[in-house]
């Protein structure tokens, strides 16, 4: 589910990667925490946000 539009992600074309160690999954996994943080807010939801902090003041 996206945290910004509430809508559902696909997930059924991700490669899936089996890991054969605990330090292979441990590098995935910070592999796809990285590749989650280079995501940005959409435009629309940064606008829409600003105003609702703008208009309970």
């Amino acid at each position: 589910m996206c945290p910004y539009c509430e809508r559902r992600i696909n997930l059924s074309k991700v490669e899936k990667i089996a890991a054969e160690t605990n330090a292979q999954a441990r590098k995935l996994v910070q592999e796809f925490n990285k590749k989650l943080g280079e995501l940005r807010e959409p435009g629309w939801y940064k606008e829409n946000k600003e105003n609702e902090n703008s208009s309970s003041k």
